[in-house]
């Protein structure tokens, strides 16, 4: 294994790989490596080698300074996790080596960054989108590795590739669950012992609201369903609900009325404490 700091490293290492005519595959994340993250791992191992995990706490996408400085890091232990699945490369730059100066880009996804995690956390997609954009111009990877747990932020990514037309396929891998079926997730190591037994509870009421789904005659109202959900997700401890909400997964479309001929999302976000748990699950 090979960690590296510098975009000038990673890049020599880079042109070495592709004169192999290699491929590259590339697995962004925040550090804090869990199970979620090695099964990104395990799932490009299938395509190449040759991976490169990022490691990198994004400010440009915290509109809460709070936040940013409280999510958990631990170089030590991401590194040991990756080093037991043979990852090759690891990057992780400091916040100068990647924003030098501050950067004035703004990306706008107009409807998809109107809703859901972009409603309340401003700007929270355009740092995500320039991250992505950064490392995918220093990269160059074939391949790049997603969790379907930010379902928003794999379908903003799969458009910013499109647009930009990068030459990288984007392959997403369906969110890995605890036994007791809490989303895998770096915050949920800030969740104290009494939230974290509450926190599958979003997961259990959101699949009880799949099964009742499926059940509907086509053009039935989805209202009723959604505000008793919310209720039992408050009722089980939640302190607040950012959004429980029906949509079309394929261009995020709010969705009241069944329709079984759309591909349809469950997406949930709320807090237990201070800590924002968030989830969505197929219908």
């Amino acid at each position: 294994m090979t960690i590296l700091f510098k975009i000038s490293d990673l890049t020599k290492a880079i042109k070495n790989i592709k004169k192999k005519n290699e491929k590259i595959a590339l697995i962004p994340t925040m550090g804090m490596i869990h199970d979620g993250h090695l099964s990104l791992v395990k799932e490009a191992k299938k395509y190449t080698e040759n991976i490169i995990v990022t490691i990198f706490v994004n400010e440009k996408q915290f509109n809460n300074s709070w936040d940013f400085k409280s999510y958990p890091r631990n170089l030590e232990l991401d590194v040991k996790k990756l080093s037991a699945l043979n990852v090759k490369y690891i990057f992780c730059p400091d916040s100068q080596e990647i924003y030098p100066k501050a950067p004035l880009i703004n990306i706008d996804f107009g409807s998809l960054t109107n809703c859901l995690c972009a409603k309340d956390r401003l700007g929270h997609f355009s740092g995500v989108s320039l991250i992505i954009a950064k490392f995918f111009n220093i990269i160059d990877p074939d391949y790049a590795f997603f969790g379907e747990k930010d379902y928003q932020q794999l379908l903003i990514i799969k458009n910013l590739t499109h647009d930009l037309n990068y030459n990288v396929k984007i392959i997403s891998v369906p969110t890995l669950r605890c036994q007791d079926g809490l989303a895998m997730s770096s915050r949920n190591l800030l969740l104290e012992d009494k939230f974290r037994k509450i926190a599958p509870k979003a997961y259990e009421i959101l699949s009880i609201m799949r099964d009742v789904i499926i059940t509907l005659d086509d053009k039935q109202d989805l209202c009723n369903i959604i505000n008793e959900a919310k209720s039992n997700i408050l009722e089980s401890g939640f302190d607040k609900i950012d959004y429980l909400e029906i949509r079309n997964q394929s261009n995020l479309e709010q969705v009241n009325i069944y329709n079984k001929n759309l591909k349809l999302r469950i997406f949930f976000a709320g807090y237990l404490n201070m800590t924002r748990i968030i989830d969505n699950i197929v219908i």
